[in-house]
């Protein structure tokens, strides 16, 4: 039985003396491996759309559960990724990101899929730092992916905002400053911090691109995107170490 599913390659692993294995964020499936036998042959027709990045229409043979890719209509490699070094190591961590967080989405992929060729988009143009690109994906990805933290209002006694709040990376929870934090878990955090994670959660994904924020802002939104996401993934990412290596 084949099908056919638009899909953007989030991992390339080399297999044999000319195989790839293939991660695939799919439209309809959600994550997928499949192999593509003889792609790293230059002439093969599955090498070009067969790298980390490419996004295409894939023609895929399923054989007792193998899945095998058979043909690949490209429709883009995202060039610009790869011309910053910066740019190119948060790509390859969200990738890393997304094939663990949204392995179960199944259905749900068509919206992880858009939020990813969206992210591409404006990282490969340069229209958005990967500074602020890394916060964003981290925590739309994880709401995405069904794991949304709780940010309509404190979670004792309902109070809307103060500022600051208390978040906790662990259980997802919010409290404002009268109940204070229920545990050590729970962490300060300002209510423009808050109001930005709001948006990145609750946001429609055309307006979710307008966020602006920086300075001490932008630096408490990283740490707390960060820690949340990390702690859904129960393990910590070698791309990401990379990432904050060099940034």
């Amino acid at each position: 039985m084949s099908f056919n599913t638009d899909a953007v390659v989030i991992k390339m692993i080399k297999t044999g003396s000319s195989d790839r294995l293939l991660t695939l964020l799919t439209a309809d499936r959600g994550v997928i491996k499949v192999y593509a036998n003889s792609a790293q042959r230059p002439k093969n027709k599955l090498h070009a759309c067969s790298n980390l990045f490419c996004y295409g229409n894939f023609s895929i043979y399923d054989g007792s559960g193998e899945l095998k890719a058979q043909e690949c209509e490209l429709k883009e490699i995202f060039y610009g990724l790869r011309s910053d070094i910066l740019v190119l190591s948060a790509a390859q961590y969200f990738c890393d990101l997304t094939a663990d967080l949204a392995a179960g989405a199944g259905e749900n992929g068509r919206e992880l899929l858009r939020l990813l060729l969206n992210t591409f988009y404006y990282m490969s143009r340069g229209s958005i730092s990967p500074y602020l690109m890394k916060p964003m994906y981290e925590l739309r990805l994880a709401s995405d992916a069904g794991f949304m933290p709780a940010l309509v209002a404190c979670d004792n006694c309902g109070e809307f905002e103060t500022d600051p709040m208390f978040f906790s990376p662990v259980s997802g929870g919010l409290r404002c400053c009268d109940c204070g934090p229920a545990d050590g878990t729970y962490k300060k955090i300002s209510l423009a911090a808050v109001t930005a994670m709001r948006h990145i959660c609750y946001a429609d994904l055309k307006q979710f691109f307008t966020l602006g924020v920086d300075g001490d802002t932008l630096k408490e939104l990283s740490v707390t995107a960060e820690q949340y996401v990390l702690e859904r993934a129960g393990r910590r990412f070698g791309t990401l170490d990379f990432f904050k290596s060099i940034a």
